[in-house]
């Protein structure tokens, strides 16, 4: 079958508007009736009407700079937004408008609209679009301009971070993020209004950070219970007025509740926040302190539920007086002694370590020890890994020389060299030999068997 008319492409059309005008032209009453008709193939160049049932080939997305945003693979959006002097004109839908960091026509100096004033419902793609009119069929009226208090000087940044706190203020407490194929917002002149207003109004701002807070498990400290806050500043790419108070308020309270709900995490901010490497987010995965989304292997896209950390900490927690120096506060030794927080984790569930858990600013501020008991458990942790191979880095910190100052003592045959990796050996050693140096130095005698070497 042959269509009746077929429309010249206009200059800079998108692929959807095109397809709008051409069963507009056609008599048929959706795109879908179009694709469906053989026709489609035979008429429009380069499109397999098969395709057509998906929103990447009706807008053309391989146009369309891929972006690497954590909320979208492509600032393609889905909801549609015109322009209401390109559609009287011509009934041109602008391939740049089905871009989400593009809000104005800078042809005719206006916002884009994307919701109906009358009935305020949010515009579909229909063939409505190119007369300008309202696609909810109970309604149908001619679309007017909206006004919008966001500024008409953005940057793509400035937009993009814009809908990134949008996206926060409608997902409450959100501790993780998941990225989606394309934009879809579907008031998204609200969403930009939203999200500018508590960019730049710091007050705003902080009722907004402080509903985080308050809605969070009194067990978590508090740079989890303001995680929402902290995803914020990892995304955000432009500056803003809420920079200078955008870290959260370090506090002290009293555990008052115990909550069975999970706290899940993006891999990278539970490695952040914990401080932790791969290596010990899979030993606590191992003595069932967090959880895997999935139950599958750990890899930069998983989501972490950390809760079980918490709530062992809280059921183990002592209340000797004689816990009363922060692990935090005892970071030196934990450092000469390698021992990590996952180790201290792990020795608290199993009844090695006595800890007193009071909520702070942080994990290793609200975990309080026996300082002569933490002395010993931090000692049995290094013995443990005696027959380990270590890095340089590592070995520094036993010893507390420097990476060169130890290159140097193992050119002289002083500590061996692991059979690991012929092209590496020089940044490796043993454990057992590491914390030698160290002995050999506190008194006095590595001087004496670097002389005979």
């Amino acid at each position: 079958m042959k269509l009746t008319v077929t429309p010249k492409l206009l200059d800079k059309e998108s692929s959807i508007g095109f397809l709008l005008r051409l069963a507009q032209r056609n008599g048929y009453l959706s795109i879908q009736d179009l694709v469906n008709q053989s026709v489609i193939r035979a008429n429009v160049p380069n499109v397999d009407p098969k395709s057509l049932s998906t929103f990447s080939q009706l807008a053309n997305v391989k146009a369309y700079e891929y972006s690497s945003h954590e909320l979208w693979k492509f600032t393609c959006s889905i909801n549609p937004r015109i322009c209401l002097a390109c559609i009287k004109s011509a009934g041109l839908i602008h391939q740049t408008h089905l871009d989400a960091t593009v809000y104005r026509c800078t042809k005719h100096d206006l916002n884009l609209v994307n919701q109906c004033f009358h009935c305020r419902k949010s515009l579909r793609w229909d063939i409505a679009l190119t007369n300008g009119l309202c696609t909810n069929e109970e309604c149908g009226k001619k679309l007017i301009q909206i006004d919008t208090t966001v500024p008409e000087n953005l940057t793509r940044e400035q937009v993009l971070d814009c809908l990134t706190m949008s996206h926060f203020i409608s997902a409450p407490c959100s501790t993780y993020i998941t990225q989606k194929k394309f934009v879809e917002i579907d008031d998204y002149a609200l969403a930009l209004e939203n999200g500018y207003k508590v960019l730049t109004q710091k007050d705003i701002f902080v009722e907004w950070e402080c509903r985080q807070a308050f809605s969070s498990a009194d067990e978590y400290p508090s740079d989890l219970n303001f995680v929402s806050s902290w995803l914020v500043k990892k995304i955000l790419r432009s500056n803003w007025p809420i920079h200078s108070i955008i870290n959260p308020p370090k506090i002290t309270k009293q555990i008052e509740s115990k909550s069975e709900k999970s706290l899940w995490l993006n891999y990278n901010t539970a490695t952040n926040i914990l401080k932790m490497s791969r290596p010990d987010i899979m030993l606590l995965k191992e003595f069932g302190l967090i959880f895997i989304r999935g139950n599958t292997r750990l890899t930069l896209n998983s989501v972490i539920d950390i809760s079980p950390i918490f709530r062992m900490l809280a059921v183990h927690s002592k209340t000797d007086s004689n816990l009363d120096t922060s692990i935090y506060s005892a970071s030196l030794l934990m450092h000469q002694n390698l021992t990590s927080l996952a180790d201290i984790l792990i020795g608290i569930k199993n009844k090695r370590l006595n800890t007193r858990y009071l909520p702070s600013s942080d994990i290793s501020s609200s975990l309080y020890v026996d300082m002569s008991e933490f002395r010993e458990f931090c000692q049995e942790q290094l013995k443990d890994k005696m027959n380990l191979i270590i890095d340089l880095g590592e070995a520094v910190k036993i010893t507390s020389l420097s990476n060169s100052v130890l290159k140097s003592i193992k050119k002289q045959g002083v500590i061996q060299s692991p059979r690991r990796n012929p092209y590496s050996d020089d940044e490796f050693c043993y454990c057992s030999d590491a914390i030698k140096i160290r002995d050999m130095n506190r008194v006095g005698q590595l001087s004496l068997a670097l002389e005979n070497y």
